[in-house]
Parts: C-alpha cells; sequence; structure tokens
C-alpha cells in the first residue's frame, strides 16, 4: 500500500504478444503497430527512439508523491518480498527514480 493505495506490479507469463487469428472475434481488439509510423518508439531522432534500451534490472518510477523518500520505497518493496539493491532519485526531478 501506497498512500492507501494498492501498488501491484508483476512480470508478465509472456515472451511475446500472440496476435489474434485474422476474422476471430478478438481481431478488433488487438493492433499490431510494429511497421505503422504510428509506433512513437521507431521515429528516428524522436526522445521515444533515443530512450530504447534492452530488457535489465532497472525499473524507472515516476509520478512519485512528494514526501516518498527512500526509505518508504524500499519499505514497499521488500514488503512483497522485493529486494532494493541500488535506488537514486533523479538529480533535478525527485518524482523520478531508479531502482534495482
Amino acid at each position: 500500500m501506497l498512500y492507501g493505495k494498492k501498488l501491484h506490479v508483476t512480470t508478465s507469463k509472456h515472451a511475446q504478444v500472440q496476435m489474434p487469428q485474422a476474422g476471430s472475434n478478438e481481431d478488433a481488439l488487438t493492433e499490431d503497430y510494429t511497421n505503422s509510423p504510428l509506433h512513437r518508439f521507431k521515429k528516428p531522432g524522436s526522445k521515444n527512439y533515443q530512450n530504447i534500451f534492452p530488457p535489465s534490472a532497472t525499473l524507472h518510477l515516476s509520478n512519485i508523491p512528494d514526501g516518498v523518500d527512500e526509505e518508504c520505497i524500499q519499505t514497499l518493496f521488500s514488503s512483497t518480498g522485493g529486494t532494493v539493491h541500488n535506488f537514486r532519485f533523479f538529480q533535478n526531478d525527485h518524482r523520478m527514480a531508479l531502482v534495482q
């Protein structure tokens, strides 16, 4: 619980997204943007394109409320069985942090 709200984080059990078969009832629920110009991570030179990295053990936290400190976040992770090996608030913005 963080500020009275439940925070739920899990990893996906799927290594990739399986697209539904064409013509099925679920076909309209999923869209593949892999080769689309609307794919926000595929526009060379864009801010998103410059921030593409492979999976890692580092989690980027954002929208951290005022008054939340490192101890509070470490307690939150440890209360669910996690271990914080490294923690750092962004230098100019304490609403964002990196957790390892």
